[in-house]
């Protein structure tokens, strides 16, 4: 049920199954399945790490000889992407249109986004438990999959409504494993009972406010979006994603990087040195 709710909104930016697309995302492919599964689907997958001038140009040269339908990846290293690839008109390849989901999209950042590639950005959101989100096609607003799950949205005094600013409670009907019951997402969403022009009567959600994320710049230039760091944190390395629960990264004034971390009892030197030694090295090369 979740991958035909996802489909469709794929196919609402006239995606049909077997088209090629692109997915960038923060990682490199590492897990064979996975890796089997983008052969199977036709998808080019590309890591966005690091965020530098050489790693745009080789996204942008698989991009031109791969010739993908769609591309998706989260705002704010396409905003990166679409800024190296404005500079350098060399890379003309326009796809159909782009998918962004992850972080939100501001309007300043899709204009620049879409003025570079030469197409439309078709947003998404989801998160635990909650029906996928999908823009429009007359990019107006967006739609929730009503059939997947209940979307609740509500004010500060926890009352629900239909007409407003409000937070996001979700509940899933097809997770049969552990079902999320009225999750608080603590996404922030604007939504509108008035019936959209294309005529679905799914819910309207005017805009996804969702939760702002910073960029950090290290003293070498190199950028770095709240993912670098999620990804470091659920690596494969036992000692590290079991004995961290929470962390923050914090950039001082005087260029140093603090890492404030929740522990439990698993945690131990090797693991603080580990952290320490690599986002050293990282910030340093």
């Amino acid at each position: 049920m979740n991958l035909a709710a996802n489909l469709r909104g794929w196919y609402w930016m006239n995606y049909r199954l077997g088209d090629k697309y692109a997915k960038l995302s923060q990682n490199s492919r590492k897990n064979l399945i996975k890796r089997l599964q983008d052969k199977m689907s036709c998808s080019l997958y590309l890591a966005t790490n690091p965020l530098t001038d050489s790693n745009f140009e080789f996204i942008l040269k698989e991009i031109e000889q791969y010739k993908p339908k769609v591309i998706r990846c989260y705002p704010d290293p396409l905003l990166f992407l679409a800024r190296y690839k404005q500079s350098h008109p060399e890379f003309s390849y326009q796809p159909q249109s782009i998918t962004t989901t992850g972080n939100t999209l501001h309007p300043e950042t899709r204009a620049e986004i879409e003025n570079s590639f030469g197409c439309k950005i078709f947003d998404s959101y989801s998160c635990e438990g909650n029906s996928t989100v999908f823009e429009c096609p007359t990019h107006s607003c967006y739609h929730s999959t009503e059939e997947y799950g209940i979307s609740e949205i509500v004010n500060k005094n926890e009352e629900r409504i239909s007409n407003g600013v409000g937070r996001l409670i979700s509940t899933d009907l097809w997770n049969l494993a552990h079902p999320f019951i009225r999750y608080d997402t603590q996404d922030s969403v604007e939504i509108d009972d008035t019936k959209c022009a294309c005529g679905r009567s799914l819910m309207r959600i005017n805009s996804i406010l969702g939760r702002d994320n910073d960029v950090l710049v290290a003293s070498n230039g190199q950028k770095y979006i709240v993912h670098n760091f999620t990804g470091f944190f659920q690596i494969d390395i036992p000692q590290i994603n079991r004995s961290v629960e929470q962390f923050q990264v914090v950039k001082k004034k005087d260029g140093s990087v603090l890492f404030r971390l929740v522990i439990n009892h698993k945690f131990n030197e090797f693991v603080a040195e580990y952290i320490r030694s690599y986002w050293e090295k990282e910030f340093k090369t």
